[in-house]
This record gives C-alpha cells, structure tokens and sequence, in this order.
C-alpha cells in the first residue's frame, strides 16, 4: 500500500513538473510575440518619422503599411484563442486600443507628402496612444515567466527601439511629447543611452558572452554618441538603420536563450 502511494505521489509531482515546465514555455513564446509587438509599435513610428521627413524616398508608404500589418498579425496571436496566459482584461485592452493606433498610422502614411503634413495636434495625440500601448504591453510582457536576462534583452530591443523613434520624431517631425516622469518612456534620450550601457554591462556580468553581445555592442557604439547631443548634428537615417539591426540581434539573442 506504501509503495502505491508512493508510486502516486511520484507521479503527481512529475505530473506537477511537466506542466510547469510546458507553462513556463508557453509563457516565453507569448513574451517573444509581446516584446516583438511592443518593438514594432516603434518601428512603425520610426518608420512614419522617416516616410515624412525624407518625402518617402527612404521609406515608402507600403513599407510602412506592410510593419503596420505584420504588428496586427502578432496582435491577433496574442489575443488568439489559444493563448490563455495573458488575461482577459489585457486581451480587451488591446483590442480596445489598437484600432486607433492602427488608422493613425494608415491615415498618416497615406497623406501626400508632398502636399500635406501631419495635423497640427498630431504628436501630442499620437505620443499618447504610443504610451497606453507601452505601459499595457510592458505589464503583459513583465508578469510572463522567463529569466532576468531574457528579459533585460526583451526590455532592451523596445526600449532601443523606442529612442530611435523619439530620435527621428526630433529630426523630422517635432519632439514627441514627454511628461518628465520617472519611466523610461519619459526619461532624456542621453540618458536612455546610458541605461543602455548599463544593460549591457548587466548582461556581461550575468553570463552572455562578449561574442554573443558583439553584434549589438558594435553597432550600439557607432551610434552611442548620436544620443549624447541629439539637437544638434542629428543623424536619423543612421541611427534608424543601425537600430534595426541591433535590435533583431538583440531579439534573436534572447530566443537563444529560450533553449
């Protein structure tokens, strides 16, 4: 009798394990859909930036259409009705506010750049559906189980993104509209950069080898310096370029770390 409760208490616990386990995967793939949607958020609008302010030659209108349909694609994942790790009420905010940002971003991309500009209130409106998207995806992203530095390498790849965003806005649009708070989204752009230096430092001392940073640490200071003084001497076009690429590395690297 012993050694059947035995026997079934051994298979309860391995039962526990496993699902654990299959929870704890679930969770990072939902978390690599979330921090790849929260990052293209501000692509798109680094992109938009970009479309305005080079009279589309850089970055045409079915380039920005084609992110803005590849960011609703990773929506539906995540809404789907597959995935039971986000709750509902986070499933229903992002449906209630996605469609706005989804027709700001088509409305603006469709103007003729040659003839009209974004309206007069443009940034303002559109700096506020880009703060109740980040504040709603990174509470998703922040309460999925994974480890400290998948995390930091998520984290970082939006908020790398978001800089280069808040970067071109500067250079071709008007700043973006900040509220001198304490988050990250609010924080100077020099600043920003040295929180990315730290981040890096941070991953080093964790364990991700130096080989395995090269391709973000390289690019990163080539255009460390652009933040340093960012009204003047401005750059977009490189550090839009150079930011794309560090931040797929940077995605890439944190998928590695999935195993």
């Amino acid at each position: 009798m012993k050694g059947l409760t035995r026997l079934f208490t051994g298979r309860l616990l391995l039962c526990a394990c496993l699902c654990v386990a299959t929870s704890a995967k679930a969770d990072i793939a939902v978390l690599d859909t979330v921090r790849q949607l929260h990052m293209q958020v501000f692509r798109i609008s680094c992109d938009l930036f970009v479309q305005r302010g080079e009279l589309g030659l850089a970055v045409d209108q079915q380039a920005v259409q084609a992110e803005l349909l590849q960011a609703t694609r990773l929506l539906e994942q995540i809404v789907s009705v597959e995935n039971s790790v986000i709750s509902d009420e986070q499933r229903d905010a992002l449906l209630a506010l996605w469609p706005a940002f989804e027709h700001k971003v088509a409305d603006a991309a469709a103007l003729d750049l040659h003839e009209q500009d974004f309206e007069w209130d443009f940034n303002l409106t559109f700096t506020e559906q880009l703060r109740e998207l980040d504040t709603l995806l990174e509470s998703i992203a922040t309460s999925l189980s994974s480890t400290t530095e998948q995390q930091l390498l998520y984290q970082q790849a939006v908020r790398i993104q978001y800089m280069a965003a808040r970067y071109t806005a500067r250079a071709y649009i008007g700043a973006l509209h900040t509220l001198d708070q304490d988050g990250y989204f609010d924080r100077d752009l020099n600043l920003l950069a040295d929180d990315m230096d730290q981040v890096l430092m941070q991953l080093s001392q964790s364990g991700v080898s130096s080989e395995q940073l090269k391709p973000v640490s390289h690019r990163w200071r080539y255009i460390r310096g652009r933040y340093q003084d960012y009204q003047v001497n401005l750059a977009p076009m490189v550090v839009a370029k150079q930011t794309r690429t560090i931040v797929d590395n940077l995605l890439v690297l944190a998928r590695s770390l999935s195993g």
